[in-house]
């Protein structure tokens, strides 16, 4: 058997998960694994159960646990529960528990480090961090368990990734190491040496400025969260990098090793021979491996659909300077903490007027929408009552929406520079504002209409002032829910049968709908939730528990951060009953109390329970102590529910959602008394990608995935979706061609048609937000080549690839492997061989993907990979058609 303490509890028998009864066989086996091979006196164990005061039966409750677990373990040969004096020791060979294997992994990285042998010593790093699955045993953090040991093994992450990272720092892979470094230090925002180590790869790579940057950041979080200075090294390295100090330049080459003779340009193998030398790469250390061949530009630019917000402060003429500075610095304070809330980057400033971007470097298909929340906050933000930049009402606030040219570098990290015509109106539309408004464009209008109310101001161009954001969002034409139901019959009478499931059996059942932005998931969910409706005799009073014999429907939208999601189920378990679409004011603790106590009691769990989740409404999002437990209790809430009406809990965007989330989720999915209780959950396929282990959360998971619709039901979804009672047989099988049976992007082309912005060629703005959000999610070298495979068209290979970016023969593999990549991300599909069945040839999935990918190259980098690849139709005339595909 196997074990996983890095991560929720996890025990495994050849792959297959093996269950435990009862939560006392948990904590008690999850206390030994992390003594394992050592002896656990019985006091201690039920002093790590009951930390607060030990029941009368606890030694009968061990026992009983303790006999349980040697059932589990009996068929595993390799695996003993002995009984030794004082109490009992846990024998695991160190390869079946994922804490003994990434201790020894760290143990051999260290080992081959000391031989000399460091791209050995990384790989090993590696795989050691990648054994992680979460938090140390979230399941039962979650629960309440505070172990002393715990402490231990959390840090036990961040210092192997020090050693790591100060390995690829040493093998001069500074460039290579920057995204994976910047992530860590947001994990790890108090630890120095990762600090220390991010600001060195930023200096390495020639940024000094932005490591500098990083240091001032550092120091402020420092003095702001423990009212500390930053360590003494961190400020040498301050100083250090100021004065460009010699010693911060990568260390030379070290000699080789006696015996070893290498030749000229070239590097020892450590298995015999030699590896020619590699041009293009300098400055490496001795001994280190070759990175990957990157094809991605140092910078990248692109042509991107943004939309910036700009906060302009007013000052007037006789205003001290110092006093502007000061409030300048709170305004930019507060507008960088709620831009990054919402996914946006700071985007400079023109004197007193700050600017940020949603949709670069990183894109979302909302992100019109998320601006304009993001001002909506700030406005809120800086007019608030005893807020230290109250003087910050006198703001202006505009969001302008359009296409720039953006420039970044592939590591997203700094701020990207932008131009464009939607930078110059932000700022003219924020200096036209009224003091304490919010105005935007009419592109951020159209793109985020759903969601806000605005009224028009009279002005040269249409701008429009935002009131607020709307209860619920209001139904357009391109709204799916305004759209007609087809092609999905199948799937709903799925989930109902799993509801049923749920209802006979009182079991948690689980269903995953993944699906792309668009496909009809949401959709879906409303009909779904229609009929559940429309099957119920009566419905209750708002949070009753027994008075409708129907099922019971909470909706939450799934967050990025823990606390959104947890406010969110208390306010729906609070509103139980009322319309899900509406949103509901944040409970009073009143609400809270009454709730608790009709689901818990007025006793000590009832108070217990009420404690915990009193701070939810108020609390800061995602900063709040002790989240775990205001998770714990709404589980308590909703099994209590589910144990006298059938509950269906629906979560939407469940890839959004932060891990701790996401262990709730499954957490109320593994329940163990008996709930009529039906969890259905959508997602994107990057689910996945942050929490593989997602489709064995538990033995009641389905997941399934919505294909796309059928041409038979798109062009009857168009047809009823016209509106002009005809039909135009040669746009339609257009349309159909270009969105694969995506109904959202055949809606959009509709309204394309309906405002008589239709033309051939011409993508609508939210089909090409949708699909940027996708392909800027890709890694820099992949979305290189994906740009390259654009300007070939129909017949894309590796050769052709090389021809267009001009990357040279000594790439093909490396390029062979990125399309091989993008095959599996569905982006490519294979063809049948050109030439030999050793080069593949691929053509897109989608004609909207290619021409999204188009779209972002600037004018003279598109030229210049066509003259490229016309260049190359002498060798290989298959891959290059003379003329321009239609469309791009």
């Amino acid at each position: 058997m196997e074990f996983g303490v890095l991560g929720s509890l996890e025990v495994l028998d050849r792959g297959s998960v093996v269950s435990l009864r009862g939560a006392q066989q948990r904590w008690v086996l999850a206390y030994l694994l992390l003594h394992a091979n050592q002896p656990v006196a019985t006091s201690e164990l039920l002093t790590a159960l009951w930390p607060a005061e030990v029941p009368p039966t606890a030694r009968k409750m061990i026992q009983n646990a303790i006999s349980g677990l040697r059932g589990v373990l009996a068929a595993d040969g390799g695996t003993d529960l002995l009984t030794q004096a004082p109490g009992y020791l846990l024998r695991v060979a160190p390869q079946h528990l994922d804490l003994g294997r990434v201790e020894a992994l760290a143990q051999a990285a260290r080992t081959q480090t000391g031989l000399g042998r460091p791209d050995d010593a990384a790989q090993m790093f590696q795989e050691a961090l990648r054994v992680w699955r979460g938090p140390v045993l979230a399941d039962l953090v979650e629960s309440g368990a505070a172990w002393p040991e715990l402490a231990a093994i959390r840090a036990l992450r961040p210092a192997i990734q020090e050693e790591y990272f100060d390995l690829e720092l040493r093998r001069g892979r500074h460039r290579e190491a920057l995204s994976e470094l910047t992530d860590a230090c947001r994990a790890e925002p108090h630890r120095e040496r990762l600090r220390q180590l991010l600001m060195l790869a930023l200096y390495r790579a020639g940024r000094q400025h932005d490591a500098l940057q990083l240091y001032r950041l550092a120091r402020d979080a420092t003095l702001q969260d423990l009212g500390l200075e930053p360590g003494r090294e961190l400020r040498r390295l301050e100083q250090a990098i100021l004065v460009h100090d010699p010693s911060l330049h990568l260390p030379p080459p070290e000699p080789a090793s006696e015996g070893e003779n290498p030749p000229p340009g070239g590097r020892p193998d450590p298995h015999g021979g030699a590896h020619p030398a590699e041009p293009g790469f300098t400055g490496r250390a001795a001994g280190a491996l070759p990175v990957h061949p990157a094809v991605a530009p140092g910078t990248v630019v692109e042509r991107r659909l943004v939309s910036i917000v700009a906060v302009a402060l007013h000052a007037e003429p006789d205003q001290d300077p110092e006093e502007v500075e000061r409030r300048l610095r709170e305004v930019t304070l507060a507008m960088r903490e709620e831009v990054e809330q919402e996914g946006g980057v700071r985007a400079g400033s023109a004197g007193p007027i700050i600017l940020a971007a949603f949709g670069v470097p990183s894109a979302h298909d909302d992100d019109a929408a998320r601006a304009v929340r993001t001002a909506l906050a700030i406005r809120d933000r800086l007019r608030a009552p005893g807020n230290p930049a109250a003087s910050g009402k006198n703001c202006r606030i505009a969001v302008a929406t359009g296409e720039v040219l953006a420039k970044y570098a592939p590591d997203r990290t700094g701020y990207p520079d932008v131009a464009g015509a939607a930078v110059n109106s932000s700022v003219l539309i924020a200096s036209a504002a009224p003091p304490g408004t919010v105005w935007v464009c009419d592109a951020t209008r159209e793109a985020s209409a759903a969601l806000i109310s605005c009224v028009e101001q009279r002005t040269t161009h249409p701008m429009w002032q935002v009131e607020a954001l709307r209860e619920a969002p209001a139904l357009t034409s391109r709204s799916s829910a305004a759209a007609p139901f087809v092609g999905r019959e199948s799937s709903v009478d799925l989930l109902c049968r799993q509801l049923d499931q749920a209802e006979r059996g009182a079991r948690p059942q689980l269903l995953t709908v993944l699906g792309e932005t668009g496909i009809g998931k949401s959709r879906l969910v409303l009909e779904f939730l229609a009929m559940v409706r429309a099957r119920n005799g009566t419905r209750g009073r708002p949070g009753d528990v027994t008075v409708s014999p129907g099922p019971v429907v909470l909706v939450v939208r799934a967050a990025g951060s823990g606390h959104d999601l947890a406010a969110g189920i208390l306010t729906g378990l609070i509103h139980l009953g009322h319309d899900h679409q509406l949103t509901h004011p944040a409970p009073a603790e009143a609400d809270i109390t009454a709730l608790v106590h009709r689901l818990a009691g007025t006793g000590e769990l009832g108070q217990r329970l009420t404690s915990w989740l009193a701070r939810l409404p108020a609390g800061p999002r995602g900063r709040i102590a002790d989240l775990g437990k205001a998770f714990h209790a709404l589980c308590f809430l909703v099994e209590r529910i589910a144990a006298n009406r059938t509950v269906v809990a629906v979560f939407e965007d469940l890839q959004r959602a932060d891990e701790q989330s996401l262990e709730f989720v499954a957490r109320l999915s593994r329940s163990l008394d008996p709930a009529a209780l039906f969890i259905l959950a959508t997602a994107r396929p990057e689910l996945f990608a942050k929490y593989p282990m997602w489709s064995s959360t538990t033995h009641n998971s389905t997941v399934m995935t919505l294909p796309p619709l059928p041409d038979a039901a798109m062009a009857q979804l168009l047809d009823s979706s016209s509106g002009n009672g005809h039909r135009n047989e040669t746009r339609q099988k257009s349309i159909l061609a270009k969105v694969g049976g995506n109904p959202l992007f055949a809606l959009e082309y509709l309204a394309e048609i309906g405002n008589g912005r239709f033309r051939e060629g011409r993508l609508p703005d939210q089909v090409r937000r949708v699909l940027a959000a996708r392909l800027a999610k890709l890694p820099p070298d992949d979305k290189a080549v994906l740009k390259d495979a654009a300007v070939l068209g129909r017949c894309i290979t590796a050769a052709g690839i090389a021809a267009a970016g001009e990357y040279g023969d000594d790439r093909i593999d490396y390029l062979r492997r990125c399309l091989d990549r993008l095959e599996k991300l569905q982006l490519l599909n294979r063809k049948s061989p050109l030439g030999t069945k050793d080069e593949p040839a691929y053509e897109f999935s989608q004609v909207l993907v290619r021409e999204v990918a188009y779209l972002e190259m600037p004018h003279p980098q598109r030229a210049e990979k066509h003259r490229n690849a016309r260049r190359h139709g002498a060798i290989c005339r298959r891959a290059f058609p003379r003329r321009r595909p239609p469309g791009i």
